[in-house]
């Protein structure tokens, strides 16, 4: 029998909080989530990828917050946060 993954994405839940979005998750039976760069906090980030380790779910993807960018079209992406590698 193949093992199936199910998960949620912040993009759709923007009424509730990064820790919010774990708990909420998790309580539904997700085993993974599409984080939204736009609910992680540079002042709070070693803390909230803490949170998004420990909580035991997998990370499928990563919402940017410039969703996207076409060059020539005078869009600049600000990069804000630092690239990092979270381990388990």
């Amino acid at each position: 029998m193949v093992s199936r993954e199910f998960g949620f994405s912040e993009y759709c839940t923007p009424m509730w909080t990064l820790e919010e979005d774990l708990q909420h998750f998790r309580d539904a039976g997700a085993t993974c989530i599409e984080v939204s760069q736009a609910k992680l906090n540079p002042d709070r980030l070693d803390e909230q990828l803490c949170l998004l380790r420990d909580s035991g779910l997998r990370v499928s993807t990563v919402q940017p917050a410039v969703e996207s960018y076409f060059g020539g079209l005078g869009i600049e992406p600000e990069i804000t946060l630092p690239v990092r590698q979270v381990g388990r």
